[in-house]
C-alpha cells in the first residue's frame, strides 16, 4: 500500500510541476505585464502538501 500511496503522489507531483511550467508559458506569453497564474499554481500546492501529508501517514486514516 505504501509503494501505491508513493507512486500517486510521484505523479500527482509531477503533474503539478509540468503544468506550472505550461502555466507561466502561456501567463507570460498571453499576458506579460500580468502574473495570473500564481493563485491556481499555490491552491494546487496546498493540496500537493496535503497529499504528501497522507502518503507520509501525518494525516488520514492511515494514521495510527
Amino acid at each position: 500500500m505504501g509503494q501505491a500511496r508513493l507512486k500517486g503522489f510521484s505523479w500527482h507531483l509531477a503533474v503539478y510541476f509540468a503544468a506550472t511550467v505550461i502555466g507561466f508559458g502561456v501567463n507570460i506569453a498571453a499576458a506579460p505585464d500580468r502574473l495570473v497564474v500564481w493563485l491556481p499554481l499555490l491552491l494546487w500546492g496546498g493540496v500537493v502538501a496535503i497529499h504528501c501529508a497522507w502518503v507520509m501517514g501525518l494525516v488520514g486514516a492511515g494514521r495510527e
